[in-house]
């Protein structure tokens, strides 16, 4: 048994030498010159043995050179390194094109994309798949999905000016266009987005959309009790229920999150 122990012991040993033997590692000296080699011995702190590309083999002082690379582990600590920036930069995403297809990758992190400085100066997605970043035609796109832990922030969508239920695109259409964060989702969809300065302060906006109409449903400016329930009369009509609550006052501008979800729940039970 002794020597059977003895025997995967060499075995092991062997194969550790074997491995040390065929690896290759880069020398940087004191003067800054470079050179590679295979490490044959090393004892820490007082030298090392290496064998050279021309197989001469020398023995170096622990004091004469700065250190010892291997370059396989430079080039995984620069790819994990990479990775690392792509994560801290990049949110997993998909897009749905208006041809139907849905492209998979990384977008470039935003808080929320659908501010006004975005959806005013952006004319092209930047798109990470596999590692390769592809420029995409922002006006070819109907959704963008992001994959945050808020589900407020998850959905974004494209809508134009002329046709707001499907896109069709010409020279007209790229003139006119947003991006909308879907809030609620559903049959009527409670959009958020920022518009431009007015007075110099931003616009911030949340709106209906429900059967390819857009409806304000309140605003930052210019806007008051009397605008809301109007906005929820015109656009909330196919459920007297939530309109009586918004004109009573049960429901205010606040409150919005809530009424588009009763709102949806209501059309689908009649």
């Amino acid at each position: 048994m002794r020597n059977n122990w003895l025997f995967i012991f060499l075995l092991l040993a062997a194969y550790a030498q074997a491995q040390s033997d065929t690896a290759t590692y880069r020398v940087i000296m004191n003067d800054g010159s470079q050179f590679s080699c295979k490490i044959i011995e090393l004892k820490r702190g007082e030298y090392i043995k290496v064998k050279k590309e021309d197989n001469s083999v020398s023995q170096i002082g622990w004091d004469a050179f700065k250190d010892y690379r291997n370059p396989a582990d430079d080039a995984k600590a620069k790819a994990a390194n990479r990775e690392q920036r792509i994560k801290s930069r990049w949110d997993e995403a998909f897009i749905v094109r208006v041809i139907g297809d849905t492209v998979f990758g990384k977008i470039e992190r935003r808080d929320d994309y659908s501010i006004y400085s975005f959806a005013s100066d952006k004319k092209e997605l930047h798109f990470l798949k596999r590692g390769t970043t592809d420029i995409l035609d922002i006006y070819g796109t109907v959704e963008l999905h992001v994959f945050t832990d808020n589900p407020e922030f998850q959905k974004y969508i494209f809508l134009y000016a002329n046709e707001l239920k499907r896109p069709i695109f010409s020279d007209s259409t790229r003139k006119t266009w947003n991006i909308y964060r879907v809030v609620v989702d559903g049959p009527c969809k409670l959009l958020y987005d920022e518009g431009p300065s007015l007075f110099g302060m931003p616009e911030f906006r949340h709106q209906f959309f429900y059967k390819g109409v857009l409806k304000p449903a309140n605003s930052s400016l210019l806007f008051n009790e009397a605008d809301f329930k109007r906005y929820c009369r015109e656009a909330l009509s196919d459920c007297p229920e939530v309109v009586a609550k918004t004109d009573k006052g049960v429901y205010k501008a606040k409150d919005l999150s809530k009424i588009v979800k009763e709102f949806n729940e209501c059309i689908s039970g009649k």
